[in-house]
């Protein structure tokens, strides 16, 4: 089935037919590539236990893939949006992708036209990039304003580009959350307007809920130790209201943020 499907997205991008080979990718690779075309990679991650990481269990190997990302051809890697950054070789160029909030991918490029070491967000159509490492920004008290960054943007390390587009700055070191006292849409960060900060204790937050009559309670949280699905049947929310809370630790120490999602746009 999938070298049927191959085949007809093949005839259909190339307006012509469509040569499709079933066999071990290592053993035919050496002659397809002899004239130096271009590869697309996908290696299977899927073993008796599940999706795996290590790279002893890719098919094919992972000495084969990197191989393709010698730069002698353009090539590319579909892997994972979990690729951990060890593995990512240091002459290839790097992108995430995010399709409605979703990280669904990273691609490995290499070859004429890439940029060795560049990092990528791709965010549904908008693209983010950077070819060297960005300064973090400073952390700072909570602003009006709270930025989450898209996964993707995470992922490639683009945090200090979006701060620096939206004028934000850090929660906490090791955080990706921004605060800003401006808002400024951005297509690779979700924007809440902060309404109350809390202290972030458990009794103070449940007596919060009971007195607001909070009812749907979403939890966000980076970087404080906590299970928002169990911490939330704790807090036992009951009442026609909602509300946001975002757990986060601040220069002040953790707290939970009030906060309004805002629409994009």
């Amino acid at each position: 089935m999938t070298a049927v499907l191959a085949r007809a997205n093949l005839r259909g991008a190339s307006g012509g037919d469509a040569n499709v080979l079933c066999g071990d990718a290592e053993t035919l690779a050496p002659g397809l590539l002899a004239g130096g075309a271009a590869v697309f990679c996908d290696p299977s991650r899927r073993t008796a236990a599940g999706r795996t990481w290590r790279i002893e269990d890719f098919s094919p190997s992972w000495g084969f893939v990197t191989s393709l990302l010698d730069g002698g051809r353009l090539a590319c890697a579909k892997l994972g949006p979990g690729l951990p950054h060890s593995l990512i070789p240091d002459a290839v160029e790097t992108e995430w992708v995010s399709v409605g909030g979703d990280l669904v991918e990273a691609a490995l490029w290499a070859g004429p036209g890439t940029t060795p070491g560049r990092r990528r967000a791709v965010v549904d159509d908008h693209e983010l990039t950077r070819d060297a490492a960005l300064a973090p920004p400073p952390v700072g008290r909570v602003g009006e304003y709270v930025y989450e960054p898209d996964a993707a943007v995470i992922r490639a390390g683009l945090v200090p580009a979006v701060a620096e587009a939206v004028g934000a700055w850090r929660l906490h070191d090791g955080v990706a959350y921004l605060t800003a006292s401006g808002l400024v849409q951005t297509p690779f960060a979700e924007a809440f307007a902060v309404d109350e900060v809390l202290p972030y204790s458990e009794k103070g937050l449940r007596a919060w809920v009971r007195e607001r009559g909070i009812g749907a309670l979403e939890i966000k949280k980076r970087g404080v130790d906590a299970d928002p699905a169990a911490l939330r049947r704790r807090l036992r929310p009951a009442g026609p209201n909602s509300a946001t809370l975002i757990l986060t630790p601040t220069a002040s120490g953790a707290q939970a943020l009030v906060a309004r999602r805002l629409a994009a746009g």
